[in-house]
């Protein structure tokens, strides 16, 4: 199946954050990273003042359903340092995913509305965070 994941680095040093989650995510053995964007600073939007992001997208190959691919991208985040403190805060790494197999999924941790362009992540304590997409369909499409 194929996917596309957004990632973010904000704090300390925001390139080597988005190579080495493109590292772990190319690591594991249920996914192959087919497709890697240029990198994009970009300005926070909503949460406290915080700095620039440096963003890229990756599309990849993979043999996970959604939910666990999700899983296996938190872990990541985890593993780099992520924590989830203040929401729309700042961040070592966001991984984010935006598409899987043109789903429109619904599930308790995800949400994919293609129609509407966005996305919705529901953490363990049901604090929902919804982000919108900001990459333009094309640049999307691009990486497919």
């Amino acid at each position: 199946m194929k996917a596309i994941v957004a990632l973010g680095s904000n704090l300390g040093d925001r390139f080597e954050y988005l190579q080495k989650a493109v590292n772990e995510i190319n690591s594991l053995k249920e996914i192959e990273v087919s497709k890697i964007s240029s990198v994009y600073e970009t300005l926070p939007v909503g949460g406290p003042e915080q700095g620039n992001y440096l963003n890229a997208v990756i599309s990849l190959n993979t043999e996970l359903e959604a939910d666990e691919l999700l899983l296996k991208l938190l872990l990541i985040e985890l593993n780099l340092g992520r924590q989830r403190e203040i929401a729309w805060g700042p961040r070592t790494i966001d991984l984010d995913l935006i598409w899987f197999e043109d789903q429109t999924i619904n599930l308790e941790n995800l949400v994919i509305n293609l129609s509407k362009n966005k996305i919705e992540y529901n953490n363990k304590n049901n604090n929902q965070y919804t982000r919108e997409i900001i990459f333009t369909n094309y640049f999307v499409n691009q990486t497919r």
